[in-house]
């Protein structure tokens, strides 16, 4: 088997919303796949469990099952954990808002938003803002009152 396979696949699977083409690619190249012990390993060293289970979901019978479960459980591992930042992030955000501060949600966080159909399937484990200069003692008293921490 060609060892380049398995890595196309991952990097085929890395587009979020992908086009019909981009979707028979997927599934002729997850077929070739002989060993998804490392290919899992190769995906989970890049961050992209979910998003492997999102372009692969509809079609179940692309993998073995178990390959299956294991992508499923990253990603409502993901989930669960994307579901959590967003909650405790509320409050803040809030505030940010009522106060009229200039910042804004950057990196990962924002890019789970705004660019992906699911933001589970974009993993991130740090949150970040941009801020005016100007508006960092406040945003950084209001981060203190929530128990965040720089």
């Amino acid at each position: 088997m060609n060892e380049l396979l398995p890595s196309r696949l991952l990097i085929v699977c890395s587009h979020p919303d992908p086009d019909l083409g981009t979707r028979s690619e997927v599934l002729r190249l997850a077929g070739t796949v002989r060993d998804w012990d490392r290919a899992l390993g190769k995906a989970e060293g890049e961050g992209i469990l979910p998003l492997l289970y999102w372009n692969l979901r509809d079609d179940p019978g692309a993998v073995p099952a178990s390959v299956l479960e294991r992508l499923r459980a990253a990603f409502l591992r993901n989930l669960a954990r994307t579901t959590q930042v967003y909650r405790e992030l509320e409050p803040f955000l809030e505030s940010v808002r009522r106060s009229g501060l200039r910042a804004a949600l950057t990196k990962g966080g924002r890019l789970a938003l705004d660019v992906y159909p699911e933001p589970a399937v974009r993993p991130f484990w740090d949150v970040d803002f941009i801020v005016h200069p100007a508006d960092w003692p406040e945003l950084r008293r209001i981060l203190f009152s929530l128990d965040f921490v720089e």
